[in-house]
């Protein structure tokens, strides 16, 4: 029933354009590669190393976007960035397939948003969510005296500043050192009417392991998709019912994709990936939402720079032009929000106001 119920909803609500032909592999619905790139607008190029992997794979193009996708992987390349796929890219007698799921709700988001439908209002309230806190103190780095619950709070009050001088209302799941449970958070942000939930936190490696570093983002699984940690059917994390951040999962995506690229070009780690798990703090909200894990506290490089109070502001102004980036491309979807949308300076060129 859930499996019917999904596929008509991607069929009524999830594209514009007419839907191609859909077939069934391991129970779930697939579409060619070849029919994804016609209803984007692409060409097709085949490719026996050039993706992730160095798999075999296929290159969807046009003269604004190119995903390489690489048979039995869910990971892909959307415009250089890593994007995981919440189901692998199959190869049946010759032919790639792409989960319906990912398809609409994905691919689609991130390189054709304008085919989705229902686009939402431009954001005028944003909650910001510092992780962990109080007796929940995050990750960290001994060697450097860091920890994560007060270096996000730190972060996350220099965003308030950078988007409230932009216009927007802003509201902190918590402005202190303090525990919030993370059902409670979805609730502060339910409450304010949040247009925006942007979670900030940092990542560590297992213990001992210095040498992992680089910036990943995270939304919550489409539903009916396992996370990105779920591999195989004994690792099978797939939720048979939807979350109330499941409406939103299209602008999710579009909001990911867009903060994906800014904090990467402020930032300039390295990319590992748009990725989704199955997080509390996300599950009950009532708007396109998105976790960003900037860099890694227990990388002796990368903890450094994030004890610098400098780099803590270049993260926030690079989260501030993720926004930006989002509500440039919704404007693009309904025009006629421009003329009473926010006035804001550009994010990118505000001067730092905290030391």
């Amino acid at each position: 029933m859930f499996r019917c119920l999904l596929l008509f909803l991607l069929l009524a609500l999830s594209l514009k354009a007419s839907n191609p032909a859909i077939l069934t592999f391991d129970g779930l619905s697939y579409v060619s590669a070849l029919d994804v790139a016609s209803h984007l607008g692409m060409k097709v190029s085949y490719t026996n190393h050039g993706a992730p992997g160095s798999r075999p794979g296929v290159i969807l193009f046009n003269q604004e976007h190119r995903i390489i996708l690489a048979s039995e992987s869910r990971e892909t390349l959307v415009d250089g960035l890593r994007v995981f796929l919440g189901d692998p890219v199959l190869s049946r007698t010759g032919r790639l397939y792409v989960s319906l799921n990912d398809y609409t709700r994905r691919l689609t988001a991130i390189v054709a948003p304008q085919l989705c439908v229902n686009p939402p209002n431009l954001p005028h309230v944003i909650v910001i969510d510092p992780g962990h806190g109080g007796t929940d103190t995050g990750m960290g780095n001994p060697r450097l005296g860091l920890r994560e619950k007060i270096l996000v709070l730190d972060v996350a009050k220099r965003l308030k500043s950078i988007l409230e001088t932009a216009g927007y209302k802003v509201v902190l799941t918590r402005d202190v050192d303090q525990f919030v449970d993370l059902k409670m958070r979805a609730e502060i942000a339910n409450m304010a009417g949040a247009d925006l939930f942007i979670s900030i936190h940092f990542n560590a490696g297992p213990p001992g392991d210095s040498r992992i570093h680089g910036t990943e983002i995270i939304t919550f699984p489409l539903a009916g998709q396992r996370s990105d940690q779920s591999w195989n059917d004994r690792l099978n994390d797939r939720e048979s019912y939807a979350s109330p951040v499941n409406r939103f999962d299209v602008w999710s995506a579009v909001l990911a994709e867009c903060v994906h690229r800014e904090v990467l070009n402020g930032l300039h780690t390295d990319d590992r990936g748009l990725k989704s798990k199955h997080l509390g703090a996300l599950r009950g909200l009532n708007c396109p939402a998105v976790l960003v894990e900037s860099a890694f506290l227990s990388s002796d490089s990368e903890g450094g720079r994030v004890a610098q109070p400098a780099f803590r502001q270049l993260i926030a102004q690079s989260l501030a032009s993720g926004v930006a980036s989002y509500v440039r491309c919704i404007e693009r979807l309904k025009p006629s929000f421009r003329s009473s949308s926010i006035t804001k300076p550009e994010v990118q060129r505000l001067t730092p106001t905290r030391p």
